[in-house]
């Protein structure tokens, strides 16, 4: 069973370039997967496509139950706080 699939997926940024098409592929339960490429090439937003941050121009992307990801770059308090209070931060519902 796959956890994450990807079915002819693309997007393309409003004025129709488009950045990635034709992203095919499946990660099953219990396995591990890493996206790897050149800066400016569309990691991150495919990440954002996968949680339904962002929608595909084309393609198909199912998951079993919901993803998250911590953006790279992140607001940080300006006092001292430990993990735990700092993803806390973030949390939907209470910690």
């Amino acid at each position: 069973m796959a956890v994450i699939d990807l079915a002819d997926v693309a997007y393309a940024w409003p004025g129709g370039w488009t950045l990635f098409a034709d992203v095919t592929f499946r990660v099953a339960q219990g396995h591990h997967a890493a996206l790897v490429g050149a800066n400016g090439i569309g990691k991150t937003t495919l990440l954002k496509v996968i949680a339904g941050e962002e929608t595909a121009a084309t393609g198909v992307v199912t998951m079993d139950g919901r993803a998250g990801y911590m953006r790279q770059f992140v607001a940080t308090p300006t006092e001292p706080t430990s993990v735990r209070e700092f993803l806390a931060s973030f949390a939907e519902r209470p910690v």
